[in-house]
């Protein structure tokens, strides 16, 4: 991945991602490198519609330590030996908006819009506590990286809700009677009108993980009769009705192998 695939961060807003991140002025922001691409494959796993990332500072827990208790803005480190506010570095949020043609959407045709908030204080203090950075709160390497930290794990947070946990009332009691459906027919053996029913333990998993693929793509498309309307952002593909566990679980191992945010300055790395 060459530096070219990386815009600096004051220009790295578009259409589906905006970033506005009110930094200390001692970082150099046009080294900050933002891959809008992998952003945006790891926002089309995830089911975003569109991304914001922004500042702001997080709920605070107290906790009585020696500790690193500000930054000046011109970088310098102020320590002290008081009570410390543990901070959390981010936070996240997301809302499904559905315009006018959109209600009734399925699951895996309602995308989310997702913010990302980063506690900028709390990063300068995380860098700051990190002895390896020879040039503490001023190292752009330090700030790419816990950029590229937070950022992932904030798109891994919103994704995972949504495609596990965005079902309406509806898709739940489908889905919970799909599961039940499938269970029931793997453990059972037999039919009540010809034959004793008897139980079969331990089933054959490999029939049951056929099962919740082929039944599952039953449940799909007659979801998809039901309510036939599309996005611009299309349907999410997935061997699973209800929780799209498959692209979670995609999720989760593509935004582990990419690199979102680098020092412009430096040769990608993975994080």
């Amino acid at each position: 991945m060459t530096e070219r695939q990386y815009t600096p961060l004051p220009q790295a807003n578009d259409e589906k991602v905006r970033i506005n991140l009110s930094l200390p002025e001692f970082v150099d922001t046009n080294r900050v490198g933002v891959n809008l691409q992998e952003i945006h494959y790891l926002c089309r796993i995830a089911g975003i519609k569109h991304l914001l990332v922004t500042d702001t500072y997080a709920e605070e827990k107290s906790e009585e330590k020696p500790t690193v208790v500000g930054v000046t803005s011109s970088g310098e480190a102020l320590a002290g030996k008081v009570k410390h506010q543990k901070r959390d570095l981010f936070n996240t949020s997301s809302d499904q908006s559905i315009g006018p043609g959109e209600v009734g959407l399925s699951h895996s045709a309602r995308w989310v819009n997702g913010t990302i908030y980063m506690d900028i204080r709390s990063i300068a203090t995380e860098i700051i506590s990190n002895k390896t950075q020879e040039d503490g709160v001023r190292s752009i390497p330090a700030w790419t990286y816990e950029f590229n930290s937070t950022m992932k794990k904030g798109i891994r947070d919103i994704g995972t809700r949504h495609l596990l946990a965005g079902l309406n009332r509806d898709e739940r009691l489908n889905a919970l009677g799909y599961v039940a459906n499938i269970l029931a027919s793997s453990f059972i053996e037999g039919n009540i009108l010809q034959e004793p029913i008897r139980l079969e333990i331990p089933p054959n998993f490999g029939d049951i993980a056929f099962a919740f693929i082929f039944v599952g793509l039953m449940y799909k498309g007659a979801s998809k009769l039901l309510h036939p309307q599309t996005p611009p952002e299309g349907r999410r593909f997935s061997l699973f009705y209800g929780p799209q566990i498959d692209r979670a679980i995609a999720l989760q191992i593509a935004s582990r192998s990419t690199t979102l945010v680098q020092d412009l300055k430096e040769s990608p790395k993975k994080v």
